[in-house]
């Protein structure tokens, strides 16, 4: 087989719901994505990355942690050729917003299908799971899940099945604020048993309310989260951007883990440009470099481009 044969795939970036008291739910967002271009070389053995962008931000070792995912699919199926890659990074490393898990499935579907593996995006999952509890890299599950599948998805290690589904309404939208150059680090307080005894009833609220397209529930789930509320909060810019979202009408707010990145959900795109507008106003006066990644949720996940 030619080393000119290729293949490209669009990943897009996920969001857990960390915040909200559901770290094993994510779901997809087509802003940011990863672009990753895969060739099969017969000339070699294994994964080489030829270019890598945004390289120097890469403090995870997401590039060593990919070769040895690569390596172990390689190993497992018995390719005897390799496979070339250039993975152009556009989510950002220390935003949360799933690089990793963004990259991994798209660089372990590129071999799949480059060497005809034939694994269904099920299987690809499992493997990514299998790698993940050996090796520990620390990918959210429920995150991969959502790249591959697209939508809300939950990863549930308890049950047979493990991932799950979870329906949502049409016209879900996600604007997350990304602070590039501050560095927020979870406290990793420990939240009360008294708050945690409570956190169910909005849990049950924003999870049913998905499930039945009830966008009141919704934004009960999200406004009333006691979760959230009772977080310890480093990040300095939520409560105004928190202030401003509710004074616009937004349905509700969170962070990912590390708060480098705060999302904002909406279902009107006229609420969302002002609130974006407001928000963004209000961090350029406070001197704050951020970026914007204004998104749909996306349905169908990764797609080969």
């Amino acid at each position: 087989m030619s080393i000119n044969t290729g293949i490209k795939f669009t990943s897009p970036a996920s969001v857990s719901f960390y915040s909200l008291g559901l770290k094993n739910l994510s779901v997809s967002i087509e802003h940011p994505y990863n672009e990753i271009i895969a060739r099969n070389d017969p000339s070699i053995k294994g994964i080489k990355i030829d270019s890598f962008s945004h390289s120097r931000d890469d403090e995870q070792n997401v590039i060593d942690k990919l070769i040895k995912a690569g390596n172990a699919f390689a190993e497992k199926f018995n390719i005897g050729a390799g496979t070339v890659f250039n993975i152009s990074n556009r989510i950002p490393f220390n935003s949360g917003l799933g690089n990793i898990e963004a990259s991994i499935t798209a660089l372990i579907s590129a071999i799949n299908e480059l060497h005809k593996v034939n694994q269904d995006k099920k299987q690809i999952f499992d493997f990514v799971e299998e790698i993940e509890l050996k090796l520990g890299f620390g990918i959210n599950l429920a995150s991969v899940a959502a790249n591959l599948f697209g939508g809300f998805m939950a990863y549930d290690p308890g049950t047979a099945k493990r991932i799950h589904k979870i329906y949502h309404p049409k016209g879900l939208y996600f604007s997350s604020f990304y602070f590039q150059k501050e560095k927020y680090y979870n406290p990793g307080e420990e939240l009360s048993l008294a708050l945690s005894d409570n956190f169910s009833t909005s849990l049950t609220s924003l999870i049913n309310g998905l499930i039945i397209s009830d966008l009141d529930l919704i934004n009960s789930g999200l406004k009333n989260n006691l979760f959230l509320q009772s977080h310890p909060k480093v990040n300095r810019h939520f409560d105004d951007i928190q202030r401003i979202s509710f004074e616009n009408g937004a349905m509700g707010l969170g962070f990912v883990k590390n708060q480098n990145t705060i999302f904002v959900i909406y279902n009107n795109t006229v609420i969302k440009d002002l609130n974006n507008e407001k928000i963004s106003s209000f961090l350029k006066e406070k001197k704050a470099e951020f970026v914007l990644f204004d998104s749909e949720v996306s349905l169908n996940g990764i797609y080969k481009s």
